[in-house]
């Protein structure tokens, strides 16, 4: 390759480079959703003196096993936190919606599992569907 070609061809990679990071260095990411603290009128309670880890999850979704194996693998590797799983179960779901998700949730050891009819509990927390939330030992919500 001559001489003609390369320089630009560097030239050009350089540049790209230089402006890759400069977008990242002005990257911010989005704000943590979600209640500061564990919601005072939650009918879930959180463990004392361990991380609280809350996951909602949608009824109709398919089984979000990633998910929940993650959970489980923490679950058992670590026995200072507790695992809520929060199945959400909207309005017009069937009254069997989620069935196969609570059992699976069921299956993480010490597991609190929620069935969430119409989401309110979600609301409670400021969550959306397939959000997972840590609180600390201090109740504080973790980023």
């Amino acid at each position: 390759m001559s001489t003609r070609v390369v320089a630009p061809v560097v030239a050009a990679w350089f540049i790209g480079v230089a402006a890759a990071f400069g977008a990242v260095s002005r990257y911010q990411a989005p704000p943590v959703s979600g209640a500061a603290t564990w919601p005072a009128d939650s009918v879930m309670a959180p463990a004392t003196g361990v991380v609280n880890v809350v996951l909602f999850v949608d009824s109709d979704a398919p089984a979000p096993r990633a998910k929940l194996g993650e959970l489980a693998e923490l679950a058992a590797l670590r026995r200072d936190v507790q695992v809520h799983v929060v199945i959400v179960r909207p309005g017009a779901a069937p009254r069997d919606a989620g069935d196969a998700l609570v059992e699976r949730a069921a299956e993480i050891r010490g597991a609190q599992v929620f069935v969430d009819e119409g989401g309110q509990e979600a609301r409670r927390f400021g969550a959306a569907v397939g959000t997972t939330l840590v609180y600390g030992r201090d109740g504080a919500r973790q980023r």
